[in-house]
């Protein structure tokens, strides 16, 4: 029985090695293979999520000072589900159909003064596919690690954050029946991440290439994410 994806020992891979309940192993991309040795057994426990928070319209300043950083608006925080959580202190984006949800952290500490980190993300993020949509009918995606980059990025041709760096085979296969083209443009740090998502997805038959910027996507005018998206 067949368990889920994992990173690959032999040729690095994110998610090319196939793990099964009776211990084995396959990579997809390598061929590198474990014998099957013992049963594993798949648990039946689901890890448990919060729901979406309820949320406000009325952004602080703290959080308007952020996204008006990167040319964002009020406006176009709200058509694309975006709210505040002033118990949290996080900016939250919801996306449809979907109980996953991201929070952007803007109080320093959490109980008992722990730092937060940056971002707090709840649901099966890994069966998500949050499209955020251009109105532009061109058969281009742009991928992009945030969701800040992602609605930038949407003023010119659809994008979707993978709220990291990793995408599935599965999520791969699925994109390929809505795009001719995928654009993957992760963060500087994420290079080599960006490439092999884009090596992956020409392996199944997808018309996709990497763009590299010293900055992040959502730091970047409409003219300049125009040209380096060859549009």
């Amino acid at each position: 029985m067949f368990i889920g994806h994992e990173p690959c020992p032999s040729c690095g891979s994110r998610d090319n090695l196939g793990r099964y309940a009776d211990g084995g192993a396959f990579c997809f991309g390598c061929h590198y293979t474990e014998r099957a040795s013992r049963y594993v057994p798949k648990s039946n426990v689901e890890k448990q999520y919060e729901k979406p928070p309820a949320l406000s319209n009325d952004f602080p300043p703290v959080c308007m000072e952020w996204v008006q950083q990167y040319g964002i608006s009020v406006e176009e925080l709200l058509r694309n589900h975006c709210g505040w959580n002033p118990e949290r202190q996080q900016l939250v984006f919801r996306f449809d159909g979907s109980d996953c949800w991201q929070g952007r952290n803007f109080g320093a500490t959490k109980h008992g003064n722990t730092p937060r980190s940056k971002y707090f993300t709840q649901g099966n993020v890994n069966d998500l596919i949050p499209i955020y949509s251009s109105g532009h009918d061109d058969g281009k995606l742009v991928v992009v690690e945030d969701c800040i980059s992602a609605i930038k990025c949407s003023r010119q041709c659809d994008a979707m954050p993978i709220l990291g760096s990793h995408v599935s085979l599965a999520k791969l296969h699925a994109l390929s029946k809505l795009y001719k083209e995928i654009i993957f443009w992760l963060d500087e740090d994420k290079w080599k991440e960006s490439q092999g998502l884009s090596h992956k997805a020409r392996m199944i038959g997808i018309n996709a290439r990497s763009v590299y910027t010293d900055e992040d996507p959502k730091c970047y005018d409409d003219n300049a994410i125009t040209n380096y998206l060859r549009l």
